[in-house]
């Protein structure tokens, strides 16, 4: 084991940390660091020698090195900086081996070592040059390097330069106590800051490569960034893989290491460029407390959080500096957070929005055992500008926005959410907000949105015509706040469950709500609706929703009836939105089902046949709609467990194929069958009867075609005053109300004085609903004339006043009611004329 001397600092997880850090450099500086000055004198050149210190002094100085020779690691050369030991590069000559430039550097595969030393560059405006040209090393071991000792700026720190530069900085060797080995851009030797902006350019020349690794003992200090009233003031930069190369280069935390970036970083930064940030094992940390963050700038990162490491980024008092994945258009970045990894962003309104696909494409891979933490009050967004591509895959791991902030898929570019296994939990999403396209999938696991799920827009007035899709085959979604399929205006909104479940807990559901929704439950999948608020399907005026169960769908919570097509929470029908209700699964809604006035209900769709279950009361809007689809012996079937209030209703039927059976039943229900239907479309030879009996809406096939064919199958002559069985009844009277015509039964009308009415009724047979046929009663108060007369319609509604229509299975009772005062009596009979 190395012997330590001293324990320079702590491991900084908030900025107060720093003043500490400073002190205790300040203490060992006063101590053990002379003041040293430029000292040029003139040495030999040695070559391919290892060369240790013999005592603190400028690098040039032949007496701060053994054998009085100073190394130049340039050119094949190494140094070795020992124990106490501090050396500060000053002079210009001999260049420390970098022909033609003042920079202190190394390259032809030497390399200089510090092994307990400090050694720092003092001269601003030189560079920090490790793998020129060729390949060099700098090692860390235990000490310190000082990116500079002036007060100014200028100085860089790169690793590999100009073409074929290979460069390897190791930090700390793994073998030393924590934080006993330390490359720092912040500060001076004695702890105080360096007064400039300082950058690490890991690959800083095309075709270039290097790599920065840190062990358990090392730390890497990043230099600050600074402001003034908001204003930039230093802007320093960590740049992994800065220019275009075919080799990726790479910065390296592993377990027990520390990397504190406090200024911009950027892995891939140019184009064509090839950059790796890589923290893994237990301890091994990136603490950001400033700057932006880049994964992707303009050319090719990656980012790897694993195996117990973490990236942590905390909150400025000064400005908010965001983080991106896949910056601009040609930046392509990947944030890889694989087993017991961590990404978390922590509380504060400053810690940065996270932008995946900014202007590029942007990946974030959660993998099982792996955990993206949002705290912040900060956004996260995927696929941000026009061209963008940006998506998160959840594959068992843990994605979490645990603050009130929301996350935005496809602002004006492609976002994606696959949730395929594992957890997502969210405040809020908006998917397909301006003119962007959203996807979200999820395969399984469990995925939460405590706040809002918004597809199409975040408001009913979004900018742009964004579209956003919810593809879900499994797992359990749960929704807290508003879900609003197509919420904006010129946006579409699609969820197409095809399997699992989803339960809404609060606030409003709607299927386009300004926009065009679209939501499919499959057979086997359910919503469960439990929250106080409505649910709608089309509900603002220019909104147009279709909702199709062919699985399950409860809705338990509030008062008010799932609303097909007629607007606001008041009932009434006041827009112009159509919305379609359909499918051939389970519907259950504690306060019923209200088709609107421009709302629809099928079975099946308005393509296919198929049954339609209903759990509560069903009722329809004057000229909302009934579609069925008759299809051969099939139809289209509405089944209500409630009841049924038809009246006012449209009935629009339709031929998939010509029918073949006698009758069909439409629609039913196990209570009260209210009113009837305006019919369009029926199928020739078919008519619409009401069975009030049964609580049946069916079509009926005609079997006869008019009075002259029914007298002709009876034997009779065909003359509709004639009575062939003399009871005082004409044929055409026993024809309207079914009664056999060669069998003498006399009566068929009767009349009674309830209360203060006078009541007549007769049953009227739905095979003689012919359009040779007319009914009509006629009222008088002698029998000598009949100055009233009452038309008989097919239904109520197309009656005169007075008189009800009540539909059976075969025939419907029709009851004509009249005041008795201030007529002394009344008479009334029915007459049915015939029309050759």
């Amino acid at each position: 084991m190395k012997t330590r001397r001293f324990s320079l600092f702590g491991l900084f997880r908030k900025s107060t940390a720093t003043e500490g850090y400073r002190e205790s450099l300040l203490h060992h500086a006063a101590s053990r660091l002379p003041l040293l000055g430029a000292v040029l004198i003139p040495v030999g050149t040695v070559s391919a020698a290892s060369i240790d210190t013999a005592a603190s002094g400028n690098w040039n100085a032949p007496e701060t090195w053994s054998g009085a020779t100073v190394p130049q690691p340039g050119a094949g050369d190494t140094a070795n900086i020992l124990l106490d030991h501090t050396v500060i590069y000053t002079s210009a000559s001999p260049f420390a081996g970098l022909n033609g430039s003042n920079d202190l550097g190394v390259g032809n595969g030497n390399t200089i070592n510090i092994n307990g030393g400090v050694l720092s560059q003092a001269m601003d405006g030189w560079w920090v040059r490790i793998g020129h040209k060729a390949a060099g090393n700098l090692n860390i071991n235990d000490g310190r390097f000082h990116i500079t000792d002036g007060t100014g700026g200028g100085t860089n720190f790169m690793v590999g330069v100009e073409t074929g530069g290979n460069g390897t900085v190791n930090i700390g060797d793994g073998t030393g106590s924590a934080y006993s080995a330390i490359l720092n851009m912040r500060d001076r030797v004695d702890g105080s800051l360096n007064g400039g902006s300082f950058d690490i350019n890991i690959a800083q020349n095309g075709e270039t490569v290097g790599s920065i690794t840190i062990q358990s003992d090392g730390v890497l200090e990043g230099d600050q960034k600074t402001w003034n009233a908001g204003a930039i003031v230093q802007n320093p930069h960590i740049r992994i893989g800065r220019a275009s190369s075919s080799l990726q280069s790479s910065l390296t935390v592993n377990a027990g290491g520390q990397f504190n970036a406090r200024g911009n970083v950027e892995v891939a930064a140019e184009g064509g460029s090839k950059g790796l940030l890589h923290l893994t094992g237990t301890g091994a940390r990136m603490d950001m407390s400033d700057g932006e963050f880049t994964v992707g700038f303009t050319g090719t990162g990656v980012m790897t959080v694993e195996n117990g490491a973490v990236f942590s980024r905390t909150h400025t008092s000064d400005a908010r500096s965001d983080l991106f994945v896949g910056r601009n258009a040609s930046g392509n970045g990947t944030i890889t957070i694989g087993a017991t990894g961590e990404f978390s962003r922590w509380a504060g309104g400053n810690v940065g929005d996270l932008r995946i696909g900014y202007s590029g494409t942007g990946v974030l891979n959660v993998e099982t055992g792996g955990l993206f933490h949002n705290e912040s009050g900060n956004w996260d967004w995927l696929g941000q500008n026009a061209g963008s591509n940006g998506t998160v895959n959840v594959n068992g791991g843990t994605y979490e926005i645990t603050g009130g902030t929301n996350l935005i898929i496809g602002l004006n570019g492609t976002g994606t959410f696959n949730h395929n296994s594992g957890s997502t939990n969210v405040n809020g999403i908006y998917a397909g907000r301006d003119s962007g396209t959203g996807l979200i999938t999820i395969a399984g696991g469990t995925f939460n949105v405590r706040g809002s799920l918004f597809l199409g827009g975040d408001s009913t007035t979004s900018a742009g015509t964004g579209s956003a899709t919810v593809n879900q085959s499994g797992g359990a979604a749960s929704i807290g706040g508003a879900f609003v399929v197509g919420i904006a205006a010129n946006h579409t909104g699609t969820y197409n469950l095809a399997g699992g479940s989803v339960t809404h807990t609060g606030s409003d559901t709607s299927v386009g709500e300004s926009g065009t929704g679209t939501m499919t439950i499959a057979a086997g999948a359910s919503l469960t609706d439990t929250s106080p608020g409505q649910l709608f399907v089309g509900r603002n005026e220019g909104s147009n929703g279709t909702l199709i169960v062919n699985g399950t769908l409860t809705k338990s919570g509030g008062t008010n009836p799932i609303r097909v097509g007629n607007g606001n929470a008041d009932g009434i029908d006041n827009t112009t939105a159509p919305g379609l209700l359909g499918g051939t699964g389970t519907i259950s809604s504690a306060a019923g089902v209200r088709i609107g006035s421009h709302g629809t209900v099928t079975a099946g769709l308005t393509t296919t046949a198929g049954t339609l279950a209903v759990t509560g009361d069903v009722a329809f809007s004057s000229a909302g709609i009934l579609h069925a689809d008759i299809s051969g012996a099939t139809a289209d079937l509405l089944t209500v467990t409630g009841s049924l209030d038809i009246t006012g209703a449209t009935l629009q039927l339709a031929e998939l194929a010509p029918p073949t059976a006698d009758s069909y039943v439409l629609a039913s229900c196990t209570n009260t069958l209210t009113g009837s239907f305006t019919v369009t479309g029926a199928p020739a030879g078919y008519a619409v009867a009401y069975d009030l009996d049964a609580k049946q809406v069916k079509l009926i096939k005609q079997t006869s075609t008019g009075f002259a064919a029914w007298a002709t199958t009876h034997g009779l002559s065909g003359n509709a005053t004639d009575d062939f069985d003399h009871d005082s009844l004409a044929d055409a009277v026993e024809y309207v109300l079914g009664t056999e015509p060669t069998t003498a039964n006399a009566g068929g009308t009767s009349s009674s004085t309830p209360g203060g009415d006078f009541v007549f009724t007769f049953d009227r047979a739905h095979a003689a609903m012919t359009p040779d046929i007319s009914v009509d009663i006629e009222v008088g108060t002698a029998l000598t004339g009949w100055p009233t007369v009452y038309h008989v319609g097919a239904d109520t509604a197309s009656s005169s006043a007075g008189v009800t229509v009540s539909p059976h299975d075969t025939n419907d009772t029709i009851t004509l009611t009249l005041p008795r005062a201030p007529e002394a009596r009344q008479f009334a009979r029915m007459r049915v004329t015939v029309t050759p």
